[in-house]
């Protein structure tokens, strides 16, 4: 079969997944990105006493299994 058919592809653990592109994908981010700039939205911060380990290499390393 063959066909113009975009996809997607990405790497999960051991498998790789295939989806399609959508024809109208930049309608779809178009829309979305209107959607996301009229919302008025604030940024927070919030400060957490261990949130140190999270800017540690090595920290997220370990957490991960990565050597």
């Amino acid at each position: 079969m063959r066909g113009g058919v975009r996809l997607l592809m990405r790497v999960e653990g051991s498998s790789i997944v295939l989806k399609p592109v959508p024809d109208d994908l930049g309608k779809s981010v178009s829309e979305w990105a209107n959607l996301a700039l009229s919302m008025k939205a604030e940024v927070g911060v919030e400060v957490h006493e261990e949130s140190w380990k999270w800017m540690c290499s090595d920290y997220a390393k370990r957490k991960l299994g990565v050597p």
